[in-house]
């Protein structure tokens, strides 16, 4: 075949060819949250969580979050899941918002899908995790079938010790 057959043969099929009806899919929009509300939708206050976390303890209590080990991610058991795809750096007002709601339900582990990507949200995640003591009291990165490579299991302070 010529170039010239195969530049016909392409012209032909191009007009055959229907373009594709995208009257039915739905964008994908991603929203930028907004500072949170004072209660949540079960009218719950977040801050009182918080204060009344710090008034069961001493003063001198010292919050710390850390790394969970290996029989602790064996005892893991995810009863909540948050996905970040599509937010930017700025995560921790959705962050706050669902771990709070999650003590409010007495939900203890979640587990955070941050993806693969350049790491930008996974750096945000694990800077928001060690700044938020009062919520978070462990975590650990998920390198197994719990959730795949770039999510992270995060262990929520249900009640005080």
């Amino acid at each position: 075949m010529s170039k010239i057959e195969d530049l016909s043969l392409w012209h032909d099929y191009k007009k055959s060819v229907k373009k594709l009806d995208k009257s039915d899919v739905v964008p994908r929009y991603y929203i930028t949250p907004t500072r949170p509300k004072k209660t949540t939708e079960h009218g719950f206050d977040h801050d009182k969580i918080i204060d009344n976390f710090l008034q069961k303890k001493s003063p001198n209590a010292v919050f710390q979050v850390v790394k969970l080990n290996r029989s602790e991610r064996r005892k893991f058991g995810a009863e909540a899941t948050i996905d970040l795809h599509g937010y930017t750096r700025e995560i921790s007002v959705i962050m706050r918002q669902f771990c709070l709601n999650c003590i409010v339900n007495k939900i203890k582990d979640i587990v955070v899908i941050s993806g693969k990507g350049e790491g930008i949200i996974k750096q945000a995640l694990v800077e928001w995790i060690l700044t938020n003591p009062l919520i978070v009291v462990g975590y650990f990165e998920i390198k197994d079938a719990k959730g795949g490579i770039g999510s992270y299991g995060l262990r929520l302070r249900i009640g005080i010790k």
